[in-house]
């Protein structure tokens, strides 16, 4: 394509012309720093709010329910059925609640996630997406920015499969209720 430059690893890479002063045109790959500011001002425009989600699992893979969250040693869960992601993260946040002199990063938060499933035998995997690039490894775990300003929205989604007989939950309303 003659918008693109073919690189050793054969990835396309957008070029942009620029014109040699004898008048003909020639093609420079443009900066990787460019083009990730040109996208990051895209996502800005097309989502002016910061945007932080934990999801259940994979898109290949069902959030699992669990019949009572007390396996999650949680600290008053009634018996209640839940999502047990939504109870993997409340055990990580409890745990580092009572820690007060340690902040858990990103990383550190959905890792631990991670490890609480798999030792209760479930197979999925949270995932952690953002509308804005976020240092998983470095920035501190938190519901808001440092710097928030402003009005305050959560969505937190549960989805059921209603009259499906096998996959019908007993649990998302009380995660989101």
């Amino acid at each position: 394509s003659p918008l693109s430059h073919s690189s050793t690893n054969n990835r396309k890479q957008p070029i942009h012309p620029s014109i040699h002063p004898t008048g003909q045109h020639h093609h420079h790959p443009t900066p990787t720093s460019t083009i990730m500011s040109d996208m990051l001002a895209q996502a800005e425009e097309a989502i002016p709010a910061e945007v932080r989600m934990f999801s259940g699992c994979q898109d290949s893979q069902t959030s699992a329910d669990v019949s009572n969250v007390a396996t999650f040693q949680l600290p008053d869960p009634a018996g209640q059925a839940g999502g047990a992601c939504t109870s993997a993260m409340l055990k990580v946040l409890y745990a580092d609640h009572k820690d007060t002199g340690t902040d858990l990063s990103f990383q550190e938060v959905i890792s631990e996630m991670r490890t609480i499933l798999s030792q209760g035998k479930y197979t999925q995997i949270p995932q952690l997406s953002s509308s804005r690039p976020l240092n998983v490894g470095e920035q501190k775990f938190s519901l808001l920015p440092d710097d928030f300003s402003g009005r305050k929205l959560a969505v937190m989604i549960g989805i059921n499969y209603v009259g499906h007989t096998q996959g019908q939950l007993s649990g998302c309303h009380n995660d989101v209720g």
